[in-house]
C-alpha cells in the first residue's frame, strides 16, 4: 500500500513540475516573477471541527437564569421527566412584560411617524395649490379676454396711467431696497449656520479621537487575549474590522475637512457632511461592538468585574458622546438646509415683489408714453401682461408638482433611524421577557430546583445553578476542543459521528448539547468540554466506553465565492488584499472575507468575481 502511495505522489510532483515550465513558458522572460495561480470559484463551503472521545452516560446539564427577579412560577417537580423546551422555573416577568409593551408601543409610533412623512403633503395641500394653479390659469385667461377690450378703453385711461406710473416707480424703489434688505439678512443666517455646522463637525472629529483612546486603552491596558470578549469570539473578530472602518472614515473626513471653510460651496460642505455623518455611524457601530465586546469578557483576580465595569462605563459614555454628535451634526446639517430654502424662498418672494413692481413701473410708463402716440403700444404692452401671466400659471403648476413630489432622503433619515433603534430596543426587551423562564435543553429528568416560589435570583448568589437535570436514558460524547477552535462552535450544531466498534462505514448523527465555559489545560494547551449528544433513533446499538470519532459542522455557505486561503494576505493592518495577474506583472485588489472553510478554502464577500485568475505563490525571478 506504501509503494503504490510512493508512486502515486512521485506522479503528483511530476504534473506540479510541468505545470510550472508551461506557466513560464506561457508568461515569457518578460515577467519579473513566476507565478502559481488559482481561479476564483463558486460553490458551497463547509467549516467543521473533528475531535475524538469516548461514549458515556447522560450527565447532568446545569441551569440558570440570565436575569435576576423574583421566583413566580415551577413548572416541573424534581424527579419529573420534561421534554425539550418544556418550562421548568420562572421569574416574575410583569415588570418585563410592561418594557416589552411599551418597547412595541414606541416602535409602532416611530413606525407611524416613518409612514406620515413617506406618504408626503396631504390632499389638503395639495388641493390648495391645485386652486392656486387653476386661479393663476383663469387669470392668463382673463388677460387673453383684456386685449379685445383694451381698444376701446386707452383714451379715458391716459389720465389713471399717469397716476399709476407715479406709484409704480415708488413700489419699485421700496420693493429694491427690501430686497437688499432681506438679502443680507438672509446671508448672514445662512453663514451663522454655516459656522455652527463646522464647529460641530471639528467637535466630533475630537471626540472620536477621544473615542478612540478610550477603545485603545481597553485594548491595551488589559489582557485582551486572555479575557476581553472571549465568551463570544466574533465580537473581537468584529470590533477589529470596525476598528479598522472607523479609523479609514476619520482620516478621510480630516482630510475633506481640510479644504473645508465658510466660502466653500453647497456642494463641497454637503460632500463633507455626508462623510462626518458616515464617521459618526462607524464610530457608533465600534463603541456598540466594544461594549457587546466587553459584555462577553471573562474576570479573575488580575481583572475584576470592577475593572470591567469601570472600561463598560466609559466606553458607555463614549457611545453617549459620539451619538450626540451624530445627533447635532444632523439637526445642525438640517437647520443649514431649512436655512438656504428660507433663503431662496425669501429672495424668490422679494425679486418677485420686485419684479412685479418693476412690471408694474414699466407697464405704467409704457401705457402712459405711448397710450398717447398709438394704441398698437398698449395692445403690445397688454399683450405683455399675458405672457407675465402665464409665466405666473406655469409657476404655480411647477409649484404644484413639487409638492406632490415623494420626499427626500435626506429628510426621511432621521425617522428610518429612529425606527431602527425603537426595534432594537424592542428585540432586547423580548429577549429579556423570554429569558425569564427556564426551558429544558433536552429531553430527561429534573435531578434538581435550587429556587423557591418567591425567592429571589440575583448574579451573585452563593448557588452554583438554578437547575439540574439528567438525559437519564440516553448517551452522549464528551470531547475537548482547543481554543483556536472553540469559538467556531455553537449549540445545537449538526454532529457525524463514527464509532471504532462500528466501522467508518457506519454513520451516527448527533448534536452539541453543551459546551463548558471553563478551560481545561492538558499539557499546557488549553481546551474547553464539548459534549454531543445521539441522535435517539441510532443510539440503541452504542454503549458507553466506545471510541467515538466526531466532526461537528460549525458552519456552512451555499453558491459562494471562495478561493485558497493562502491567496489572502494581509495589508499591514489595513485589510486584505488578493493579487491579480495584469498582462506579465500582477496587482493587489482588496477583498472583504467571511467563512474559513475547510481544505484550505476561504469565501470571498466582496472583490473578486467568479472565473478571476489570482496568484497563490509568486517568486522572483533571478
Amino acid at each position: 500500500m506504501r509503494r503504490i502511495l510512493k508512486k502515486f505522489w512521485w506522479l503528483i510532483i511530476l504534473i506540479v513540475i510541468a505545470i510550472i515550465i508551461v506557466f513560464v513558458l506561457v508568461k515569457g522572460s518578460d515577467s519579473e516573477y513566476e507565478y502559481t495561480t488559482e481561479t476564483v470559484a463558486r460553490g458551497d463551503l463547509v467549516q467543521t471541527v473533528d475531535a475524538t472521545g469516548k461514549v458515556q452516560s447522560a450527565e447532568e446539564v446545569s441551569l440558570s437564569f440570565q436575569t435576576t427577579g423574583v421566583v413566580k412560577d415551577l413548572f416541573a417537580a424534581v424527579g419529573q421527566e420534561v421534554l425539550k423546551d418544556d418550562p421548568i422555573i420562572g421569574l416574575d416577568d410583569r415588570e418585563l412584560k410592561f418594557q416589552l409593551a411599551q418597547a412595541d408601543a414606541n416602535l409602532r409610533q416611530a413606525q407611524a411617524d416613518l409612514n406620515r412623512q413617506l406618504a408626503g403633503a396631504s390632499s389638503q395641500d395639495i388641493n390648495v395649490s391645485q386652486i392656486t394653479a387653476n386661479k393663476a390659469y383663469i387669470d392668463y385667461q382673463n388677460a387673453i379676454e383684456e386685449l379685445t377690450t383694451l381698444q376701446t378703453k386707452l383714451e379715458k385711461d391716459i389720465v389713471t396711467y399717469e397716476e399709476n406710473l407715479a406709484k409704480s416707480k415708488k413700489a419699485y424703489e421700496d420693493s429694491q431696497v427690501d430686497l437688499g434688505n432681506i438679502g443680507n439678512t438672509q446671508d448672514q443666517t445662512v453663514e451663522n449656520y454655516k459656522d455652527t455646522l463646522l464647529i460641530l463637525i471639528e467637535d466630533s472629529v475630537a471626540d472620536m479621537h477621544v473615542s478612540l483612546d478610550e477603545i485603545y486603552k481597553v485594548i491595551e491596558e488589559t489582557y485582551f487575549d486572555k479575557y476581553i470578549g472571549q465568551r463570544k469570539m466574533t465580537t473581537v473578530y468584529e470590533e477589529v474590522l470596525l476598528r479598522g472602518a472607523a479609523e479609514r472614515s476619520i482620516e478621510l473626513l480630516e482630510s475633506e475637512f481640510e479644504n473645508i471653510s465658510i466660502s466653500s460651496t453647497d456642494d463641497e460642505l454637503d460632500s463633507v457632511v455626508n462623510v462626518a455623518t458616515v464617521t459618526l455611524e462607524n464610530m457608533f457601530a465600534e463603541l456598540r461592538t466594544v461594549y457587546e465586546m466587553l459584555r462577553y469578557s471573562l474576570t479573575s483576580v488580575d481583572f475584576t468585574s470592577t475593572d470591567l465595569n469601570s472600561y463598560k462605563t466609559s466606553i458607555s459614555a463614549e457611545q453617549v458622546t459620539i451619538s450626540s454628535d451624530l445627533s447635532s451634526l444632523r439637526s445642525a446639517y438640517q437647520n443649514l438646509v431649512s436655512a438656504r430654502i428660507s433663503k431662496q424662498t425669501q429672495q424668490d418672494t422679494y425679486q418677485s415683489a420686485l419684479n412685479s413692481a418693476e412690471n408694474s413701473y414699466n407697464v405704467s410708463k409704457a401705457n402712459y408714453d405711448l397710450a398717447v402716440a398709438t394704441k398698437d403700444s398698449q395692445l403690445t404692452s397688454q399683450e405683455n401682461k399675458i405672457e407675465i401671466a402665464k409665466s405666473a400659471w406655469e409657476l404655480a403648476v411647477s409649484q404644484l408638482d413639487l409638492k406632490a413630489a415623494d420626499p427626500r432622503y435626506v429628510d426621511i433619515a432621521p425617522n428610518q433611524a429612529r425606527v431602527a433603534q425603537m426595534q432594537a430596543a424592542y428585540e432586547l426587551a423580548q429577549k429579556k421577557f423570554e429569558d425569564a423562564v427556564i426551558k429544558a435543553p433536552i429531553d430527561g429528568t429534573v435531578t434538581s430546583i435550587e429556587y423557591e416560589i418567591g425567592e429571589q435570583v440575583t448574579a451573585s448568589s452563593a448557588k452554583p445553578h438554578v437547575v439540574k437535570m439528567e438525559n437519564l436514558n440516553g448517551f452522549e460524547i464528551e470531547v475537548d476542543i482547543s481554543e483556536s477552535d472553540i469559538a467556531k462552535i455553537e449549540q445545537d450544531d449538526e454532529v457525524e459521528i463514527t464509532l471504532d466498534a462500528f466501522g467508518d462505514d457506519e454513520l451516527f448523527m448527533g448534536t452539541v448539547s453543551s459546551i463548558d465555559p471553563g478551560e481545561t489545560v492538558i499539557q499546557d494547551v488549553i481546551y474547553y468540554s464539548v459534549k454531543i449528544v445521539f441522535d435517539p433513533s441510532t443510539e440503541k446499538q452504542v454503549k458507553p466506553g466506545m471510541t467515538a470519532n466526531t466532526l461537528i459542522f460549525t458552519e456552512s455557505r451555499t453558491g459562494t465565492l471562495f478561493v485558497p486561503r493562502r491567496a489572502v494576505i494581509e495589508n499591514n493592518g489595513s485589510g486584505k488584499v488578493v493579487r491579480i495577474l495584469d498582462g506579465n506583472t500582477h496587482k493587489e485588489i482588496s477583498v472583504e472575507t467571511g467563512l474559513r472553510a475547510d481544505n484550505g478554502l476561504i469565501e470571498i464577500i466582496s472583490g473578486l468575481e467568479e472565473g478571476q485568475e489570482i496568484v497563490t505563490y509568486m517568486k522572483k525571478l533571478k
